[in-house]
């Protein structure tokens, strides 16, 4: 129906925002840079657009230091991510943040890859 094909658009959208550019993070932190909160001001204005749009904001590190530690950023991320989406007027109930850690590698086989250390925002159906 059009309702899951404008979804599937917008995922799309923001996926490839994030395929390019990244919301990073400062070092061993759960701040974002300036770099990735212009970031997620691009993607802010397609989620805007979509107010009834749920979304998962996902948190991954590399496989570097211990797995408790990386768990730990990777939620830390995401909720930071969340409260920077929530402080530029989206609603808070539609956001959920999730950490995966060192769990769900892109680069498996290069686990302390750059690439790994990432977030994701998913679109989900009510």
């Amino acid at each position: 129906d059009s309702k899951n094909s404008s979804m599937k658009i917008v995922e799309e959208k923001i996926s490839d925002i994030l395929k390019e550019k990244h919301v990073n993070f400062y070092k061993n932190r759960a701040k974002i840079t300036k770099k990735g909160q212009k970031t997620l001001d691009e993607i802010i204005v397609i989620l805007k657009k979509h107010k009834d749009i749920y979304i998962e904001v996902h948190g991954h590190t590399d496989a570097s230091g211990r797995a408790k530690t990386n768990q730990w950023i990777s939620t830390e991320r995401a909720k930071s991510v969340k409260n920077y989406l929530v402080s530029r007027g989206l609603n808070s109930k539609n956001i959920v943040a999730k950490g995966f850690g060192e769990t769900k590698l892109l680069l498996k086989n290069r686990p302390n890859n750059a690439i790994n250390r990432r977030v994701e925002i998913k679109i989900k159906r009510r």
